[in-house]
């Protein structure tokens, strides 16, 4: 009687240890999918020197069931970031080839990929991604400087913006859209709205151009300028004559763009 009541007992102790590892599993995984977003938050948050991952949901004004707009984007902060002090923005807006969920697309060309490259600059950097399918929208991108303004010790009278190609258009677009926010921008190989042009007459402006584009051509950007300059604009145009649409390497290495950047201040502030 007391072997088969100790084989009973023994039986009983294997199945206690079986649903204690069960439960320690099945915790383990609940713990990895609660615990997991925040440790991957805090590995991609935003330091100084580092291009750092970012999602930034827009707020939902209209009404529950509606879906809330989200907007992915790379955040670069100089090395010398303190918020002690406030520091100019370069948004940039990447071309049609970069659209998607993957971020990694966005820091092929311009900006992102010179500081992925280990290039360092002055000035805080945003690169936004268009989802697929789709094109610049200038409301958003407006919230989205809206939103890093507030998060970051963003100079308001410093913010600046530029983008190749499709992200060219979205240059002139969104500073028509809301002029005053920019104190410069430099649209690259796209075009604009002519008959906006006014609203931009008090901005400064650098547009770029290769000569030989074939995917946009030179009359997009130039009918904008000719367009912004007879409303009493000031507009640098640079047209590189043996280049056709790649020109985003050749205008970002060159660091007069940022130089010159640097030394506009928005005044309508």
């Amino acid at each position: 009687m007391n072997d088969i009541s100790g084989k009973k007992s023994l039986a009983f102790t294997w199945v206690d240890w079986l649903l204690l590892a069960a439960i320690m599993g099945l915790s383990c995984v609940l713990l990895s999918m609660i615990a997991g977003p925040a440790i991957e938050a805090w590995r991609n948050r935003p330091r100084p020197g580092i291009q750092a991952r970012q999602q930034y949901v827009e707020q939902n004004n209209s009404g529950s069931n509606a879906v809330a707009a989200s907007v992915d984007y790379l955040i670069y902060l100089p090395q010398e970031y303190d918020v002690s002090r406030k520091w100019p923005l370069v948004v940039y807006l990447h071309g049609a080839g970069e659209r998607g969920q993957d971020l990694n697309l966005v820091r092929r060309l311009g900006p992102p990929g010179q500081v992925d490259r280990g290039d360092q600059f002055p000035f805080i950097l945003v690169s936004p991604q268009c989802p697929a399918n789709s094109s610049w929208e200038p409301e958003r991108v407006v919230k989205l400087i809206k939103h890093i303004s507030d998060c970051f010790a963003v100079d308001p009278d410093r913010v600046y913006l530029t983008g190749c190609s499709m992200g060219g258009f979205g240059t002139w677009a969104t500073a028509c859209y809301d002029p005053n926010l920019f104190a410069a921008i430099a649209p690259l190989a796209g075009g604009g709205d002519v008959t906006q042009a006014k609203r931009l007459a008090d901005l400064p402006i650098w547009a770029f151009h290769g000569k030989n584009d074939r995917a946009v051509p030179l009359e997009a950007n130039e009918t904008m300028v000719n367009a912004v300059r007879r409303c009493g604009g000031h507009v640098k145009f640079t047209v590189y004559p043996d280049y056709g649409h790649d020109i985003c390497d050749v205008t970002y290495r060159d660091g007069r763009l940022y130089g010159w950047f640097l030394g506009q201040h928005n005044r309508t502030h």
